[in-house]
């Protein structure tokens, strides 16, 4: 009989250390779940600040190149205006300004 009683003790002493590792093991994956998706979440932060910040730095880059692009056809158009305002035309002669007669 007493050996019943031994086996029936390490059966339930077995249940109950069963139950308590399970216990702390479940406890252990939940903290490591929440600090997961905690990292999970700081990333996804980070990664949107740096898509914002990516955006400005190529509408800056745009815009400053469209402001060049601008400069420089002015200045283009600036010197042609220049240029033919400089030259009288050679090939004029007074019976070309003459309206033509019906």
């Amino acid at each position: 009989m007493t050996a019943l009683v031994e086996y029936g003790l390490l059966l339930v002493g077995l249940a109950i250390g069963g139950t308590v590792g399970w216990l702390v093991a479940k406890q252990s994956l939940a903290g490591q779940l929440i600090r997961a998706e905690e990292r999970l979440r700081a990333n996804e932060a980070s990664t949107a600040g740096n898509e914002q910040r990516i955006r400005a730095e190529v509408e800056n880059i745009a815009l400053k190149i469209g402001e060049e692009n601008s400069a420089r056809f002015i200045e283009l158009a600036q010197a042609k205006l220049e240029n033919h305002n400089k030259k009288p035309p050679t090939n004029w002669t007074c019976e070309s300004w003459r309206l033509p007669t019906s």
